[in-house]
């Protein structure tokens, strides 16, 4: 049996809190898992938003790049500095992150510039990283940031899940949709199903992004605990992100000392 740390969609960024990674870190300490699964989407980088020009009110106000990159390594910093176990740690890498390189392949005098430094950031704190769109398999269930279609596009619509479940070949966790929908989808032959987790996102509790202010999904915060074995994903125990802030988010000895 295969334990995993999974948490998706933080959307890191300047004007949010970091405490909550503290939380999720002092969350890995307790559960003790073998892996700690990022499951992409970890900083917004509105810096880079194509859809706010840099010329419009919205665009003005913008971050630097350079200010998205520092709040990232800020935050994977609490994370690592507050971690006492040492479970192998893992990012699917979102489209939020993917902008660095869209960036970089419309700007090609500066290609490898930022990237480099997003990557450097991640090798300094010990995360392995999975390109977006591709999947990493860990005892036969696979992590992706979200499925793509035969298109090579994100799978998209009103139940993600659904799609997810009836087209993969194994059981699949994702995030993107900022929502907690579990499918199952049974197949031809005896006892056969594959089942699809999207597993919400770990943004601060009611944060609703500007984007989605008039999205009729209702968004879920937190982070989970999944038991693995045998291919499939045998359990799963999800903690609002309000629970972890009433029991990581006081002093590390209380915590521990009940």
């Amino acid at each position: 049996m295969v334990k995993v740390v999974y948490f998706t969609d933080a959307h890191n960024q300047p004007t949010l809190a970091q405490d909550r990674f503290i939380w999720l870190a002092r969350m890995v300490n307790f559960e003790k898992p073998d892996y700690f699964i990022d499951g992409g989407d970890h900083d917004d980088f509105h810096s880079l938003c194509s859809h706010e020009k840099n010329e419009t009110e919205k665009g003005r106000i913008k971050p630097a790049l350079l200010h998205d990159l520092e709040c990232s390594a800020k935050a994977r910093a609490l994370i690592e500095d507050n971690l006492t176990c040492n479970p192998i740690k893992h990012v699917t890498l979102g489209n939020h992150e993917d902008r660095i390189w869209l960036y970089e392949n419309m700007n090609r005098e500066v290609a490898g510039m930022a990237s480099g430094h997003y990557m450097d950031i991640l090798d300094k704190h010990k995360w392995l990283a999975t390109k977006y769109g591709a999947y990493l398999t860990i005892e036969g269930v696979d992590f992706t940031h979200c499925p793509f279609n035969g298109m090579g596009r994100p799978v998209g619509g009103d139940n993600v899940a659904k799609q997810a479940a009836e087209k993969s070949i194994s059981d699949v966790v994702f995030g993107h949709t900022h929502q907690m929908t579990l499918v199952t989808a049974h197949k031809f032959g005896n006892n056969r199903s594959v089942t699809a987790y999207n597993l919400g996102c770990y943004m601060p509790d009611g944060y609703i992004p500007s984007y989605a202010k008039n999205t009729r999904k209702e968004f879920w915060y937190g982070a989970h605990v999944l038991m693995l074995s045998g291919g499939r994903v045998k359990s799963v125990k999800s903690y609002q992100i309000g629970e972890l802030e009433h029991k990581y988010g006081q002093s590390v000895r209380s915590v521990f000392n009940g």
